[in-house]
């Protein structure tokens, strides 16, 4: 019996890492942010197309998710594979596999409508009023960081890092 559990159990990981990406990116309004006046609009159905829209102009690719996790993107013109590094409210990050290249963001167009992730990302998960009460970021009432703690502290701190580097090449 629990030799079946333990097959099981990353079986259904995998399912719930395709539910998690599947519910974060399927009917929304994605922004791929690029230097310059270029705008990259995806949106994802929950069909498997995949609406590209650059300056307004579109075209029609294909996504899919992976028994492995990895996201397969058909651009039309590239085949691109990600891996799923985690989503925040509004925010999705992935990496291309086999590479150290930047990581690519999508950020929520209908949540962020200005473009400006770094300050969206201050305003909800940085302000002192959502993470301590003395306006430090340390929540003085724990004695101690739990692993969730720690791991989302480290995905802002990521993100922050990314976006200074995409502040910064931009100038």
């Amino acid at each position: 019996m629990s030799h079946t559990i333990n097959n099981i159990i990353p079986k259904l990981k995998q399912f719930a890492n395709k539910i998690e990406f599947k519910n974060a990116i399927v009917g929304k309004i994605w922004v791929f942010p690029e230097e310059g006046s270029t705008i990259h609009d995806y949106e994802f159905t929950s069909d498997g197309n995949l609406y590209m829209s650059v300056n307004g102009n579109i075209q029609v690719g294909k996504w899919e998710i992976l028994p492995t996790g990895r996201i397969v993107i058909d651009r039309v013109v590239d085949k691109i594979m990600l891996n799923f590094d985690f989503a925040l409210d509004g925010i999705v990050v992935m990496k291309k596999t086999g590479n150290n290249e930047m990581p690519f963001l999508l950020y929520n167009k209908e949540l962020i409508p200005d473009g400006n992730v770094l300050k969206y990302i201050n305003s909800k998960y940085i302000s002192p009023q959502s993470i301590g009460s003395k306006g430090d970021g340390i929540n003085h009432d724990d004695p101690a960081l739990n692993s969730k703690d720690l791991q989302f502290l480290f995905s802002v701190l990521f993100i922050l890092l990314f976006i200074l580097v995409i502040v910064l090449n931009i100038k």
